[in-house]
């Protein structure tokens, strides 16, 4: 094997390491929505799981589709409003948090919620 990299080598680490870390990122808000659909069945999982990956796929294609289309326009727009998207972020992943903390600590409060 040789060890030049090569552009698409270098593309394909760069996607492991990104794979890598977004499921670092998502896991917190992610885990405690699958563990939940987990105690209601199967059919439950499947299509909570569906509405999620249908919702991402919407949400990574307009967005896309967008910045392609507007270029510019879109690009502008992202950068200005990149400190409220961290800022809604970093508060939905705090309430993720702490959500995640009361199942682990206190799952049979949880469950009986939804019961």
């Amino acid at each position: 094997m040789d060890e030049t990299f090569t552009p698409r080598r270098n593309m394909y680490l760069y996607g492991i390491g990104y794979a890598a870390a977004s499921i670092d990122c998502t896991a917190a808000a992610v885990l405690p929505f699958v563990i939940f659909l987990g105690t209601l069945g199967t059919s439950a999982t499947l299509s909570g799981l569906s509405g999620l990956m249908f919702g991402l796929l919407i949400l990574m294609i307009l967005v896309t589709v967008l910045v392609g289309l507007g270029r510019q326009v879109m690009i502008n727009f992202l950068r200005r409003m990149t400190g409220m998207i961290k800022m809604v972020g970093s508060w939905m992943m705090i309430m993720a948090g702490v959500g995640l903390t009361i199942y682990l600590t206190n799952a049979e409060a949880v469950s009986a919620l939804f019961s």
